[in-house]
């Protein structure tokens, strides 16, 4: 698409709706302490399932919730809607395969995913997905179609025609050799050369791709398991993206650089237990509706090395990552809001459309991985480092120094090289959703300067809850 030209299917987005009594009803659920973490959860990932399945296509190939539309179009947005709620769905099919009875629900959801990918990857299709070039949003989301293969390999892949299998594999393999943003996204490529390996598709000629891409990526590493993303440096994409795919490259291949992922697994995992309290986090970056998904790197590593310690601090980590956006109205017709609490223009950059958010969803996917789901969801929870005392905690390569206040709660990053105490932020304003109407496209403001150029982000006031230009 063309600077200035009309983004595809504007016309088409819908107004998200108001909070209905089923977001208050699992509200309640999270603040009902005579509930278990496993009773809470279930009926969480059951309100993301009914929102899959209303807001999805006759095929499920793509799903369209309603909101905010991105800048790669409404077609891609539906990808989005369906590869980064499914790779959920598809971790609960996964969790529940040792039923003796598998449920209708399973059978009903196994369906949609098989329908899905059939649908998307076949060129002769009107719905087909488009196939995946470069710097191409289909990359990102060809990575999470792919770990749906994976987690649903015997139900799903198995069952196949080798027709079948080679339209999927066909349209997978082209992401692994087209070129990329060089930052997070060299991963993805690397992911979807990995399952493909794990299904029996690999090639000496993809590995050889994935393999440049990967040490192309590694070259950022800095430190505490944690990368330079470019263009931006160091915010959470560390925990929501890098941490995750890095994981999943361990479950699908143990021993490719094994001692670096884990190392980097492990280290990741103990800085962000730092970054999380019963206050919340101290956000800053982009991308803040992936905001549930903070706890990935715990989660990570008590797949990894699955102890009492490890799986009760994830286990905490995701409770309260999870009360703490859900109290604050984080959900919304049956999928996460655009926002940081509710929904908020002002903040949904111009890449993320309706499904984009579901990255948020991460975390209780990771959650469903775990060989014993009870060893996990009745582990005694273990606190968090602002739970059990005070800390300072000086990261010279990233640039930041790590304080909690035990007494206050309060947890901050303070960004040495910055110098603004509250740095500018426009509002979603009357011009420009003039701007946004008139040419159909997005025309949100930036706000790179609140989301990166403060000195302090803390748990007490985090930046996009504050007032902004409201004239803009």
């Amino acid at each position: 698409m063309k600077t200035g030209q009309p983004i595809d299917g504007w016309l088409k987005y819908r107004s998200m709706p108001p909070s209905s009594p089923r977001e208050r009803e699992i509200q309640l659920a999270f603040a009902d302490g005579s509930l278990s973490p496993q009773q809470r959860f279930i009926q969480l990932i059951k309100y993301f399932s009914d929102g899959f399945f209303r807001h999805a296509t006759t095929n499920f190939e793509r799903v369209n919730y309603p909101g905010i539309g991105g800048g790669a179009g409404f077609s891609v947005n539906g990808i989005e809607g369906f590869a980064r709620t499914a790779v959920l769905l598809a971790a609960w099919v996964h969790a529940t395969r040792s039923e003796a009875e598998p449920s209708e629900e399973r059978q009903t959801i196994i369906s949609a995913l098989k329908s899905g990918i059939l649908t998307g990857t076949d060129p002769q299709s009107r719905y087909f997905w488009g196939q995946i070039g470069d710097d191409d949003q289909r990359v990102v989301e060809g990575a999470d179609v792919a770990r749906v293969l994976y987690l649903t390999r015997d139900e799903l892949w198995e069952k196949l025609s080798p027709l079948q299998q080679n339209q999927i594999a066909k349209w997978l393999e082209t992401g692994i050799f087209v070129e990329t943003l060089h930052n997070n996204w060299l991963l993805f490529p690397v992911a979807i050369n990995h399952v493909l390996k794990s299904l029996g598709r690999g090639t000496q000629r993809g590995d050889a791709a994935a393999f440049a891409k990967y040490q192309d990526f590694k070259s950022n590493y800095l430190e505490n398991g944690w990368f330079f993303d470019k263009p931006e440096g160091v915010d959470y994409y560390n925990a929501w993206g890098i941490t995750y795919e890095l994981f999943w490259l361990n479950r699908l291949s143990p021993d490719f650089d094994s001692d670096f992922i884990r190392r980097a697994l492990t280290e990741s995992a103990a800085l962000t237990s730092h970054l999380i309290g019963p206050s919340g986090i101290p956000i800053m970056g982009r991308s803040v509706c992936y905001r549930t998904a903070i706890p990935v790197p715990l989660i990570a590593v008590s797949l990894i090395e699955d102890t009492p310690q490890t799986r009760g601090m994830a286990l905490r980590a995701l409770d309260l990552v999870w009360q703490h956006f859900i109290s604050h109205d984080a959900l919304r017709d049956g999928g996460l809001t655009q926002g940081y609490f509710d929904n908020d223009a002002r903040f949904v950059d111009v890449y993320t459309g309706t499904g984009s958010c579901h990255w948020g969803l991460r975390s209780l996917t990771l959650a469903l991985l775990h060989n014993d789901p009870d060893s996990f969801w009745k582990s005694q929870e273990q606190p968090m480092p602002i739970e059990l005392g005070s800390f300072h905690i000086e990261l010279p390569r990233l640039g930041w120094i790590l304080n909690g206040n035990h007494s206050t709660g309060e947890i901050t990053i303070e960004i040495l090289s910055n110098t603004k105490v509250k740095p500018p932020c426009a509002d979603y304003g009357f011009s420009r959703r003039l701007a946004e109407l008139v040419s159909r496209r997005p025309r949100r403001p930036n706000n790179h300067a609140a989301q990166y150029e403060a000195r302090i982000y803390s748990t007490a006031e985090p930046y996009p809850l504050r007032a902004c230009n409201s004239w803009l």
